[in-house]
């Protein structure tokens, strides 16, 4: 079983959508670990604040396997390639860590780019893996939020 870390986003009826993705992980994979939920405005400041959140969970698929299923999820709660396009996304389900794996699944880099780069990515993950290691800086990743430039990229915890 290998230990993974998905971020999930939305900015369409986002708390609606957060739920019902969370309960197609539950279903799926079993017992998640769940950081808080966090509000931020969109990158390109287009379609709306979006609500993010990071959950671990193990698996026994590959990686491949399971990025499958993570948009298997997504099209069923009604995400679209044009999701994009018009700015609303329903949900957005991104593995961003699996094991101890460094590389890419088809397309997918692991660990994701984005666990560095986005507040709204390392704040959750920092909060549910504080101590793991990131593997480029080998520093953990409560230490990389503690030094991240927050200012870049507000986040506001919510209540969910």
């Amino acid at each position: 079983m290998t230990q993974v870390f998905v971020a999930i986003g939305s900015n369409y009826n986002g708390h609606t959508n957060i739920v019902k993705a969370l309960a197609a992980l539950e279903k799926a994979f079993g017992k998640l670990e769940v950081s808080s939920v966090y509000k931020n405005l969109s990158l390109e400041n287009k379609g709306g604040d979006y609500l993010n959140l990071v959950v671990a969970f193990t698996t026994a698929l590959t990686g491949k396997e399971l990025i499958s299923n993570l948009k298997s999820i997504e099209k069923q709660l009604g995400r679209t390639v044009f999701s994009k396009l018009d700015q609303k996304v329903c949900i957005d389900l991104d593995l961003i860590l699996f094991g101890d794996f460094k590389g890419k699944f088809g397309n997918t880099n692991i660990p994701s780019v984005c666990v560095v780069m986005h507040s709204f990515v390392l704040a959750p993950l920092a909060e549910i893996a504080a101590q793991l290691k990131e593997p480029h800086s080998g520093e953990t990743y409560a230490a990389l939020w503690e030094k991240f430039d927050k200012s870049k990229h507000v986040l506001t915890k919510v209540s969910f």
